[in-house]
């Protein structure tokens, strides 16, 4: 940053000083001053961009005497400069000692907010590229945070303002060819994950006890990590859901166990992608793909009408069963993790488990609000 400065000098004819300050210098202040006559009648101090001017009238002081390594080349043309001190009188001074201080205040400041920077810069490098996966470091949503983040924010904005206020002088939507189509593609999807994800590795080498994933090149365990990219995928196509729902004004079932479950599953299932597409943590796909199959073809038979509707009505209960003991059986499974002879990191454990907890949590006070007034009625 280069600061220039002009005074006028003197009563009468006045003197241009500028003098330039270079920030880069840590320590040492020099000044180049060149001074010539002129005639004018006040003088102002401004940096190069533009910020930070004042301006100063011909009968003020400016004392020069404290600041190091002063020059001064003047052309005069009627009155002598002091090269020692330039001197002004009037109504106040102006310490350009204190004026370069400040700059280096400012330049420190600069520094340090440079430094920090750089070093979030590192961390961030650190968290979402080198202890990233390499194979899927690129894959498309896996390389950065944002794209995901990005995608579940116009989720909460569409299913809590956007949607609602579309909907709120419309009639609702049907959508019940869309709702059967839907159901018998994740069926569909579902069954699909669930022989990609055996042939992998659970119908060979893979076990219930503390399985490690292989990182290598080895084309099983690509094909594992790429079975966990499209379960990711499958969640983001799951988010829909929420939107049927409110455009087929059914507010009641946009419930907060309905978009933390979903939320929360995407999140965690991009973790896995991005740090541990593989082992143990496949799991959890296989348990939910199965658990999917069966809750999708209720929800399939149940989009035929109310006749099916009735003869299914205790099977409903059954399926929020199955999804609590699904929770139930992740829990025992992940705190395998912590036994000294798995050399899986205790960090999958402290990072994934709450999310379970959270979840069985809201299954079992949903399913103590719908069920348990059935049986008591």
């Amino acid at each position: 940053m280069t600061i220039s400065i002009a005074t006028a000098i003197l009563q009468g004819p006045t003197a241009t000083l500028s003098v330039a300050y270079d920030t880069n210098i840590a320590v040492a202040s020099t000044l180049s001053v060149n001074a010539e006559v002129t005639s004018c009648e006040s003088f102002y101090v401004t940096s190069e961009n533009g910020s930070s001017d004042m301006t100063v009238h011909s009968s003020d002081s400016v004392n020069v005497n404290s600041v190091s390594d002063v020059s001064v080349n003047s052309k005069i043309a009627t009155n002598t400069l002091n090269t020692e001190e330039v001197v002004m009188k009037g109504r106040r001074i102006v310490d350009i000692q204190h004026f370069i201080d400040s700059l280096k205040l400012a330049t420190a400041h600069s520094e340090n907010f440079e430094k920090t920077m750089n070093d979030l810069n590192e961390y961030y490098d650190y968290i979402f590229n080198k202890s990233s996966d390499a194979r899927t470091l690129t894959w498309p949503l896996i390389t950065s945070p944002l794209p995901l983040l990005s995608i579940l924010a116009t989720y909460l904005y569409a299913i809590y303002i956007y949607l609602p206020n579309y909907m709120s002088d419309r009639k609702p939507y049907k959508l019940k060819t869309v709702l059967a189509v839907y159901n018998l593609f994740q069926v569909a999807t579902c069954l699909i994950l669930i022989y990609g994800i055996s042939t992998s590795g659970w119908t060979t080498h893979y076990t219930l006890g503390c399985q490690e994933a292989d990182f290598s090149n080895d084309k099983m365990s690509v094909q594992m990590a790429k079975y966990f990219w499209w379960t990711f995928m499958l969640k983001l196509v799951e988010l829909s859901e929420t939107v049927m729902f409110v455009l087929r004004k059914k507010s009641s079932q946009v419930t907060p166990l309905h978009v933390y479950h979903h939320v929360s599953t995407v999140i965690y299932v991009w973790l896995g992608v991005k740090y541990y597409p593989g082992g143990m943590a496949t799991f959890s796909i296989l348990l939910n793909s199965c658990v999917h199959v069966l809750m999708y073809t209720y929800y399939f038979l149940s989009s035929l009408g109310p006749v099916m509707q009735k003869k299914l009505e205790k099977v409903k209960s059954k399926i929020t069963t199955i999804q609590i003991i699904q929770l139930v059986l992740l829990i025992i499974h992940a705190l395998q993790i912590l036994s000294p002879t798995c050399n899986i990191p205790n960090l999958m454990v402290y990072v994934f488990t709450p999310n379970i907890v959270i979840n069985l949590i809201l299954f079992l006070n949903f399913y103590k609000k719908s069920y348990s007034k059935e049986k008591t009625i």
